[in-house]
């Protein structure tokens, strides 16, 4: 039947056209972003769970930083007690010079200023030494020894949530060591002649013990860094299996798309040209 109100082939050729851009469109954004899912529309339920998979990934990122800054903090500890053990090796063996008979007291005193000049120092390591603004071995005011002492006590969040399992509480300071070294200090006035040959080794092996300890957090430390990479890792290639596009694929359903919609494009001139078909029977 000829109409002229109702051109039947012309609303199949729009529909056909407005399909096949809607189509084409929806492959140009997927080439243009790489991604297969853009919007929930999309897909609905991959892209909840890319989503939260995200959520994830960025949750590791920061897990990764902070372990990262806490293997610093670790690290700037057990150096500084690196330093300040091989002062007192020092002073130890100064002690041993000090107590063989064969140098006369001009030698002796010189022995013993040297020895409170290394002490000096290790006070000072003791207290200077910090990380990002935080004391890492105890907090105390100097000038006045008596105050409450305060261990250095550390949370490390490792994890992407609040359970044990995602953190790390660690003591950097030594209450032994810091009592003999800062608050003690000042009845220590002749450290060769008033102190023995044991009473060194007892803070060296302070020194040692904490040490150990530190070195047991850094290896948890080095191996949660490597669990949160190998998971981070993991995320990501499971989202890019779910979201990311396949190029591939999607450029030939661009060019099919393409193709239909340049056919419905020109399929639609002719079909509107068909009610014109009526004037030649007037």
């Amino acid at each position: 039947m000829v109409s002229i109100n109702t051109n039947i082939s012309s609303l199949i050729a729009q529909n056909s056209l407005r399909n096949s851009t809607s189509k084409l469109n929806n492959t140009i954004e997927q080439m243009t972003t790489g991604y297969k899912i853009n919007h929930a529309k999309d897909n609905a339920a991959n892209y909840s769970i890319a989503v939260d998979m995200s959520t994830k990934i960025g949750a590791y990122d920061v897990a990764e930083e902070n372990c990262a800054m806490a293997l610093d903090l670790v690290n700037t500890a057990n150096e500084a007690l690196d330093l300040i053990a091989d002062k007192y090796l020092r002073i130890r063996a100064l002690k041993e010079q000090f107590d063989n008979g064969t140098y006369d007291n001009i030698s002796r005193e010189t022995i013993e200023n040297e020895a409170k000049v290394i002490f000096k120092e290790i006070q000072r390591i003791v207290l200077s030494t910090e990380y990002n603004g935080k004391k890492l071995f105890g907090n105390w005011d100097l000038n006045t020894p008596d105050a409450d002492y305060k261990d250095s006590i550390f949370n490390f969040q490792i994890g992407i949530d609040q359970t044990n399992l995602s953190q790390i509480t660690i003591t950097t300071s030594n209450q032994e060591l810091v009592a003999w070294t800062i608050i003690n200090a000042a009845d220590i006035t002749t450290p060769l002649n008033g102190l023995d040959i044991d009473f060194w080794d007892e803070l060296l092996t302070c020194i040692t013990q904490k040490q150990t300890e530190l070195g047991a957090v850094q290896n948890r430390l080095e191996s949660a860094l490597e669990a949160i990479c190998t998971q981070r890792e993991n995320l990501i290639s499971s989202r890019s299996t779910l979201k990311d596009a396949d190029i591939a694929k999607v450029s030939s359903e661009y060019i099919k798309q393409q193709i239909l919609q340049q056919a419905s494009a020109t399929l639609l001139a002719t079909a509107n040209q068909s009610p014109s078909i009526a004037l030649q029977l007037i």
